[in-house]
């Protein structure tokens, strides 16, 4: 089969959504199928490769922030990429379409199923879903409403990967009723994110942004005087505010700046750490969470919808936006029940086992990869 894939996001450009996109795609050419990714570029000029067999077209909308889109090149892409289908789609005709978000990509593809009735699967993955995030895509989300909604009609079948954003979505005014929703999780690659010798420390990897629980975990350590080491990898606008909060910790908060989810510091981290925290306002689906399940760290999250959705009873999960449940969920894993200065790493590793354990069972790319194809594949399509 000929599937093109449409995604304003593919790394190294983009977040957790790329991710997904680039996952799938491999394992879609692992079963002998015939791939193509249509995303945005960095430079001026369209860049084409090939990479672990997906072909990969990158087009030049002046990209200027690897990990955020403005909505000027989100235009461009729509522009663009109209163009570069017109004669794609003359030579190589795809028997289908998958669309990675809502917007700006599901427009592109509903443009093109209009015109040449090709179908198209889209998956949502949270900031083009509106009400998911209270500031990403926020202004654009007043007058998106219709839009999508028309996009969704067109669509064969709408995938949310999460319980949680299909609730988001059901909400948005205009919300075609006879849309049936369908639930596919995001997937890890188990093998590469797995333990190693697990090590007395914390780590926390996330967007530096409001809504992620990093001052209260920030606040946890100063306040409890943990001597744990935390370490926090990310950028963003907090970055200048945690280290005014963490002054009072010098050497046991260490921010090491962006790392590169590809790189093997960034998988060498995860496979070490004994502990994981993420106790977010709310999340879709993140890879992050699933990653740090996939590599046995023992997962501390929060009760919020989303997080506590993936985990299940496989992490400590805490209400979002409060510090002391946070100390009290890291005593409970440290030595002596929190009298000790120090981790429990047996401890951690039990419990890190039952995630790695449910990451395994059901976040298997493989398994994600074949229901997305029994969605992709016309003649089992829904409508």
């Amino acid at each position: 089969m000929n599937i093109l894939i449409l995604s304003y996001e593919y790394p190294p450009i983009g977040g957790g959504g790329g991710v997904v996109v680039r996952e799938l795609a491999i394992r879609f050419v692992q079963l002998h199928h015939d791939v193509r990714v249509l995303t945005m570029g960095m430079g001026t000029e369209i860049e084409q490769e090939t990479v672990q067999g997906v072909h990969v077209v990158r087009l030049p909308v002046g990209r200027r922030n690897p990990t955020v889109a403005r909505s000027t090149e989100m235009v461009r892409y729509l522009y663009s990429g109209y163009r570069w289908v017109q004669e794609y789609i003359r030579l190589h005709r795809p028997d289908a379409i998958h669309a990675h978000f809502i917007v700006p990509t599901g427009i592109l593809a509903a443009f093109i199923r209009r015109r040449w009735s090709i179908p198209f699967v889209i998956t949502a993955h949270g900031s083009d879903v509106p009400g998911h995030h209270p500031t990403k895509m926020a202004a654009l989300h007043r007058w998106t409403p219709p839009a999508i909604a028309r996009i969704l009609i067109s669509a064969e079948a709408v995938v949310m990967p999460s319980n949680y954003l299909a609730s988001k979505l059901r909400e948005m005014p205009f919300f075609p009723k006879k849309i049936a929703l369908q639930v596919v999780p995001n997937g890890v690659d188990y093998n590469r994110f797995a333990p190693a010798t697990k090590k007395p420390y914390a780590l926390m990897i996330t967007r530096l942004i409001p809504g992620k629980g990093l001052e209260e975990v920030v606040r946890a350590w100063t306040e409890a005087e943990f001597q744990i080491p935390l370490h926090i990898m990310g950028d963003g606008p907090l970055m200048p505010e945690l280290r005014r909060l963490a002054e009072g910790l010098p050497g046991v908060i260490v921010f090491h700046g962006w790392m590169d989810n590809l790189s093997e510091d960034y998988r060498n981290w995860l496979a070490e750490a004994a502990v994981f925290l993420l106790p977010s306002a709310r999340e879709n689906s993140s890879m992050v969470l699933l990653e740090a399940m996939a590599a046995g760290c023992a997962v501390i999250t929060s009760t919020a919808p989303g997080c506590a959705e993936m985990v299940g009873d496989t992490a400590v999960c805490v209400p979002h936006g409060q510090t002391e449940p946070i100390i009290a969920a890291v005593k409970g894993l440290m030595e002596q029940g929190g009298q000790s200065r120090t981790l429990d790493v047996e401890r951690c590793e039990q419990l890190g086992i039952r995630a790695r354990n449910r990451a395994i069972e059901r976040y298997n790319w493989d398994q994600i990869a074949q229901q997305y194809l029994q969605l992709l594949t016309p003649k089992t399509n829904p409508r």
